[in-house]
């Protein structure tokens, strides 16, 4: 457990940033999932009236699910963005780190293995990320299942299963 605690100490504001934000990420999309989910038919129904005979409510609605359909891109964009920041943002100093204190050759000396020092450093980070992001890609599903699929359009090609 110590290089538990160990990889914590080390990593502990880039874990809480990427932690956050990620939890964030999907709260948000799961707030926009569920406003779509609420509101769509209303949506729906004012657009089947004339833009002419739209009432002042119906011109809030539609307004509305014009913020729904760019925050619904936005959130889309960020989820497929946010495992590759995650990775450059957790992977990069790991290493780095050590080179730059200098301590590197004695952190690998004292070590088994460089490998097993890598694991060490690694594997709490992977575990953690790797919960976060799942919880994120299924915030995402539920983000991308909750619009029509006309309405995905060709900017979703490839990030939404069948």
């Amino acid at each position: 457990m110590s290089w538990l605690r160990l990889a914590w100490k080390v990593q502990r504001w880039e874990l809480i940033f990427l932690l956050g934000g990620s939890l964030l990420l999907a709260l948000a999309m799961a707030i926009v999932a569920w406003q779509i989910e609420v509101n769509g038919d209303a949506i729906a129904a004012c657009y089947e009236q004339p833009e002419t005979a739209w009432s002042p409510e119906c011109r809030s609605m539609i307004e509305f699910g014009s913020t729904l359909a760019s925050a619904v891109r936005i959130l889309g964009g960020a989820a497929t963005v946010a495992p590759f920041a995650v990775g450059i943002f957790l992977g990069a100093p790991l290493v780095s780190r050590e080179i730059e204190h200098r301590t590197a050759p004695i952190a690998w000396s004292l070590s088994l293995s460089r490998r097993r020092w890598l694991a060490s450093r690694v594997l709490p980070a992977l575990v953690l990320i790797g919960a976060v992001l799942l919880i994120l890609g299924q915030t995402s599903e539920l983000l991308l299942s909750s619009v029509e699929d006309g309405t995905l359009g060709f900017q979703h090609y490839g990030q939404h299963g069948p």
